[in-house]
């Protein structure tokens, strides 16, 4: 059975009324990359598959390893699997070293991708090391949906650690960012969303997801900015609430789905002292699927850009220059007699809280100020509540 009902990521945001080195390496060559391309007709079954897909480790990666591109001892291979949209003249994509360097990209320079046409790039990276993947579209619309329903995937030694399936992409510039682990450890396991070597590539995501944007509103409004530090700490206190909210989608029938499932103001776990803010997604198909922290923060920030105060608690949260620490977790029920439904509850915590003392700055017709709050850094004491890691940074 399947869910046909448009499950769009909900948000809800709890907020607070009154108070308050390794080793050096060389700049990376640039690669070219060893890719195919193929043209695939603009048809459902050519997207690639999210829940479906069958993860293997062991010796079957060594070998696809070696027969599809040598690396050196202390590499793995990095894959990029897309399909462009009918607009592919306005895509490209560079993969960044550690150190910021370039270590490939596509198209190169002078060429352009084919619409419609299926390419896999292939690429040694370093282990032990964070990368990014950053996608440029000048169109502003990603690959997905406008022109087309263009996808992507992205993966270590055969085992896809993100697909994009046919959800919308990103729009002008998407980012991932993954650590390559050791042979013996797992990547992050992009359909169950469970992470075997404790989720070091997507804790990595959401930091970077709320850093890029903290930098970005900062420094345009006229502030220096000043980056989130994750903690373990509350990242394991946001899994644990995670876990609860799941329980909403246990023993629920399909035609319950959309209210059980979805989040309001009184699921906030009560009497915490940090900032708080939740969303879900559930459905089959795109809707159900994992979604990126950069996909959540653009709900929680873009979304609510224009739509004023006091809707905008999200995003006022996650800029706040006066919390220092972020930790997000997350939880995925299955949908029992849905095939590949799933319910997805992510919740992202935050010390101090911010959201406080919203009204202490108002403009001469008497609306708030909420900029002037979020900016302000001597509101740093919302709560009195910051983290051990280390003990008091906030």
């Amino acid at each position: 059975m399947k869910i046909f009902r448009c499950s769009p990521l909900l948000a809800f945001a709890l907020w607070h009324v009154s108070c308050c080195d390794g080793a050096a390496l060389r700049a990376p060559k640039l690669q070219e990359g060893n890719f195919t391309n193929e043209v695939a007709p603009y048809e459902e079954d050519m997207y690639i598959p999210d829940e479906s897909e069958s993860y293997v480790e062991g010796d079957a990666l060594t070998d696809w390893h070696r027969e599809t591109k040598e690396c050196g001892e202390n590499q793995r291979v990095f894959f990029v699997t897309f399909t462009t949209d009918s607009r592919a003249e306005e895509i490209s994509f560079e993969l960044i070293g550690p150190q910021g360097g370039v270590i490939g990209r596509a198209p190169m320079s002078g060429r352009r991708f084919q619409d419609n046409t299926r390419y896999t790039f292939r690429y040694c990276v370093g282990i032990g090391y964070q990368h990014k993947l950053r996608w440029k579209d000048t169109g502003g619309d990603g690959m997905c949906c406008k022109f087309g329903k263009g996808t992507y995937s992205y993966g270590i030694d055969g085992t896809k650690m993100y697909g994009s399936n046919m959800q919308r992409t990103y729009t002008s510039v998407g980012v991932h960012v993954f650590k390559v682990r050791s042979r013996s450890s797992s990547q992050s396991n992009s359909a169950s969303g469970k992470n075997d070597d404790g989720g070091v590539e997507r804790d990595d995501a959401w930091l970077e997801a709320h850093n890029v944007r903290r930098k970005k509103y900062h420094v345009q409004w006229g502030e220096s900015y000043v980056p989130l530090k994750w903690s373990p700490m509350l990242a394991n206190q946001a899994k644990q609430w995670a876990n609860q909210l799941a329980t909403k989608c246990d023993g629920v029938s399909v035609s319950e789905i959309s209210t059980k499932a979805k989040l309001t103001v009184a699921d906030h776990e009560p009497g915490i002292s940090y900032g708080e803010n939740m969303a879900s997604n559930y459905g089959n198909g795109a809707n159900g699927e994992l979604k990126t922290p950069d996909q959540i923060l653009n709900r929680f920030v873009e979304m609510e850009m224009d739509v004023g105060y006091p809707y905008n608690y999200h995003m006022t949260q996650v800029l706040w220059r006066a919390s220092k620490y972020v930790g997000c977790g997350e939880s995925v029920r299955a949908i029992e007699g849905v095939e590949g439904g799933y319910c997805r509850f992510q919740v992202c915590r935050y010390a101090t809280a911010g959201n406080c003392n919203m009204g202490a700055s108002r403009y001469s017709d008497g609306k708030v100020n909420w900029k002037a709050s979020v900016l302000n850094d001597e509101l740093r004491r919302c709560t009195t509540s910051c983290t051990p890691e280390p003990e008091g940074w906030c």
